[in-house]
C-alpha cells in the first residue's frame, strides 16, 4: 500500500464516526397517526406480540428507557421502542437501533383475529427521513 493510500484511509477513518453518528430520537421526524391507524401504548401491546418480537428481535428499551445509542456498551440494550402501531390486524413496531450508525429496524405482524396466533410479516430497516413513509406503507399493505 502506497502512502496516498494510506493517508487516505486515515482521513476516510477519521471523518466516518461524524459521519455515521447516532441520531437521537428527536431527529426522527414526527409521523401523523390518521385513522384507522392506532398508536398503541407499549403496556397496551398483546402478550404474543411481545413474546414474538422478544424472540425474533431480542431485548428492547421502551420508549424513555436508556439504551446504548452509541457503540459504548452500557446497558447491553441496542434497540428501544419507537412506536408500536396498528390496523386492524396488522402491526408494525419501529426501533431505534444504536451502534456506529443509526437506524430505525422495524418487524410487521399480522395479528388472528382472536388474538391467539400472530405471524411476522416482514422486517427491515428504514432511516430516520423515511421510518414515516415505510411505517404507512407496512400498515397499509
Amino acid at each position: 500500500m502506497g502512502l496516498r493510500a494510506a493517508i487516505l484511509g486515515a482521513a476516510v477513518a477519521a471523518a466516518l464516526p461524524g459521519i455515521l453518528r447516532a441520531a437521537p430520537a428527536a431527529e426522527v421526524p414526527p409521523c401523523l397517526v390518521l385513522p384507522p391507524v392506532e398508536e398503541v401504548a407499549p403496556g397496551d401491546m398483546p402478550p404474543l406480540l411481545r413474546s414474538a418480537l422478544a424472540r425474533e428481535v431480542g431485548p428492547f428499551a421502551l420508549p424513555g428507557q436508556d439504551f446504548d445509542l452509541t457503540d459504548v456498551v452500557r446497558t447491553g440494550v441496542r434497540r428501544r421502542l419507537l412506536w408500536l402501531r396498528r390496523r386492524g390486524t396488522r402491526w408494525i413496531a419501529v426501533f431505534e437501533r444504536g451502534g456506529h450508525g443509526y437506524d430505525n429496524p422495524f418487524a410487521v405482524y399480522e395479528m388472528g383475529l382472536d388474538g391467539q396466533s400472530i405471524a411476522g410479516v416482514r422486517g427491515g430497516v428504514a432511516y430516520p427521513a423515511s421510518v414515516c413513509q415505510i411505517t404507512e406503507r407496512e400498515l397499509w399493505r
